[in-house]
């Protein structure tokens, strides 16, 4: 039998990483400075409290999908757990992987063994490829985008 799963994104969604944006806008370039910054992002809590009771309450899988680079699993594992966040799968992006299908080809391989009931992602460009591939996306407003939202560019 096929069940039921839900997919949250990490960064901008249940985790707010605006503390650590400074490293990769207005022109700078410091992945590493970026991701080394994970464990003092701050929680989202209406969203971690959603994930919650999706997960306990209502018994529905969990998948955190991210962009994050594989070897940043060890900090974020510690930050979801310090954060009580559940999941059922952690997928995390490999280090040299840059394709911009990532995370659809991703979700294409979770529906091959779930029912996606919801796709919750803050990424603009990301949002408009899942509807394109008809996915049930929630889209949230994280603020991590402003120059998309502040100029209500269309993404393609």
């Amino acid at each position: 039998m096929i069940e039921d799963v839900v997919v949250f994104d990490i960064d901008g969604v249940l985790a707010d990483n605006t503390n650590r944006l400074h490293y990769v806008t207005n022109g700078e370039t410091d992945w590493e400075g970026f991701y080394s910054e994970i464990p003092n992002d701050l929680p989202n809590i209406p969203m971690i409290k959603l994930a919650n009771m999706l997960y306990w309450d209502m018994d529905y899988n969990i998948i955190l999908l991210s962009s994050r680079p594989t070897y940043t699993l060890p900090d974020t594992q510690d930050w979801l757990i310090a954060n009580e966040i559940p999941s059922t799968k952690i997928i995390l992006r490999p280090k040299d992987d840059f394709d911009k299908l990532w995370k659809v080809k991703q979700l294409k391989s979770i529906r091959n063994d779930y029912i996606i009931l919801w796709v919750f992602e803050d990424d603009p460009i990301n949002i408009d490829l899942f509807k394109q591939n008809d996915f049930p996306i929630v889209p949230i407003h994280s603020g991590n985008w402003p120059e998309v939202y502040k100029l209500g560019l269309e993404v393609k």
